[in-house]
């Protein structure tokens, strides 16, 4: 729905769109290569939970940093420029598997059951969408045709997880 209505502040809050980027706020989270951290923190918190392989390692920190009453602050007197995933320019297999594994260790660390069967079912719904349209995407468009494929195996990998049951 972010796609859709990307400076929406309901569906687009994780993207962040909606927000002057001119000013500085506080957020929930920051992607790791923005981050500056105090040791005192980390002393008092822990480092990043290596549970997490890609993804979500940052949320994690953040998540339990504000839960321990720190401010999580996006200055406007930086810039920091992240050229992560240009080599592929898609999620493949491996990152969609890895995103799933991660969101999922997420929520099982910080969410009730019942948080956690409606993220489920979200994501299964979700996935069952995107296989469709990607092999439809895959029988029809010729060039796209490994991708879309490559995609449709990451998002059956999220169903035969053993993290995600």
């Amino acid at each position: 729905m972010d796609r859709i209505f990307p400076k929406s502040k309901i569906f687009g809050r994780h993207i962040a769109k909606y927000k002057n980027w001119k000013k500085s706020f506080d957020a929930d989270y920051l992607q790791g290569s923005c981050l500056l951290i105090r040791k005192k923190l980390l002393d008092e918190i822990g480092i990043f939970d290596e549970n997490f392989f890609l993804y979500f390692e940052e949320t994690d920190l953040c998540y339990r940093a504000k839960k321990n009453g720190w401010r999580i602050h996006r200055s406007s007197n930086s810039e920091i420029v992240h050229f992560g995933s240009g080599e592929v320019g898609y999620y493949d297999r491996f990152r969609i598997y890895q995103y799933h594994k991660s969101l999922f260790l997420f929520f099982v660390k910080h969410y009730r059951k019942t948080d956690i069967i409606f993220l489920k079912t979200i994501i299964f719904t979700r996935a069952i969408i995107r296989i469709c349209l990607l092999c439809l995407m895959g029988i029809f468009l010729r060039k796209k045709r490994n991708v879309s494929f490559d995609r449709v195996k990451g998002y059956l990998s999220v169903f035969s997880s053993n993290n995600v049951k």
